[in-house]
């Protein structure tokens, strides 16, 4: 009598065999993708066909898209995925969002008149300057024959910020400061420069005006203007404005008026009025400032002269937005 036992079963072709229950033998049927192994899958259940888990995770792939970048897949042991770059920035998202690649770019907007900053779409971070405008020199007027001349106007502040999207929101508000009106031929005063805000989030008073000069003497000054001042919730970095500088005069040897109006404030982005001076000549108008600077005042010289003082300049906003799309 012969006995049926395992080492007589007969697999079907291409198969693998393996320990079924019973000491009897099981057929595993080949994958229909080649070079795949055969995984156990415990004591209990029978092997099957199937992808090798490599220790640590990841499936053993070798090879990426060329200088790819490599991320992890959405579980511990899932597959790696390959990141195309071509001058893009890669950016790591959080735990529930895979890395990306993004464009990177700075975005400057400069405003000039008052509107409305509506951030560029994809804007993360933004530095936002402000700067108030420049105070008017002073007018000058003379009712004898003497020479005299105005103070120059102060400049506006400046101010810096850093805001978030998240702070700035959907737009802010954009006021920008009008320039100082230079004092009147009467001897006026300069007028003062007026505020640039952006929002609530940065204000910036511009400079005063330089004082009007009537007063006939042989010796004598007239004050400039004081600088604006800034504020706001979100201001890193701020400068008061610079003020303007007294106007003089005096006699000098020989009998003749040595007479210098008052030069207006500069600041980091403008230029101001200078001084105009003379010692004997005609009457002359101040210079107008650039940029939030102030103007210089007015020198008048003989009998009933008159001049009129410089205006300043206006203020201005600029934007720089880092964007990421």
């Amino acid at each position: 009598m012969v006995t049926n036992n395992s080492c007589d079963y007969q697999p079907t072709q291409y198969n693998v065999q393996t320990g079924g229950a019973s000491g009897t033998l099981n057929n595993v049927s080949p994958s229909s993708t080649s070079g795949v192994p055969v995984i156990s899958q415990g004591s209990s259940s029978q092997p099957i066909f199937g992808t090798a888990v490599v220790a640590g995770g990841g499936t053993g792939a070798t090879s990426f898209n060329t200088n790819g970048a490599i991320i992890s897949a959405t579980t511990s042991t899932g597959a790696l995925a390959a990141v195309s770059l071509s001058n893009q920035a890669f950016l790591v998202g959080n735990t529930s969002a895979a890395p990306t690649a993004k464009s990177f770019s700075v975005v400057s907007q400069v405003f000039s008149a008052s509107g409305t900053y509506t951030p560029t779409s994809g804007m993360v971070y933004c530095i936002v300057e402000v700067l108030g405008a420049g105070g008017g020199g002073g007018g000058a007027k003379c009712t004898t024959n003497l020479q005299v001349g105005g103070g120059g106007g102060g400049s506006g502040a400046y101010a810096l910020g850093v805001f978030s999207s998240a702070t700035v929101g959907g737009s802010q508000s954009i006021t920008i400061g009008t320039a100082g009106t230079g004092g009147t031929n009467a001897g006026g005063t300069g007028g003062t420069g007026g505020t640039s805000s952006f929002g609530s989030l940065i204000s910036c008073t511009g400079g005063v005006g330089g004082t009007g000069s009537t007063t006939d003497s042989v010796a004598g000054a007239i004050a400039g203007g004081t600088g604006g001042t800034a504020s706001g919730t979100g201001v890193a970095f701020s400068q008061t404005g610079n003020p303007g500088l007294n106007s003089t005069w005096t006699q000098i040897a020989g009998g003749a008026l040595y007479v210098a109006s008052g030069t207006g404030a500069s600041n980091i982005y403008g230029t101001a009025g200078h001084s105009v001076i003379t010692t004997g000549g005609a009457s002359t108008a101040g210079i107008a400032g650039v940029q939030g600077a102030g103007g210089s005042g007015g020198l008048a010289s003989g009998t009933s002269a008159a001049a009129a003082g410089g205006a300043g300049g206006a203020g201005f906003i600029v934007v720089r937005e880092f964007v990421i799309s």
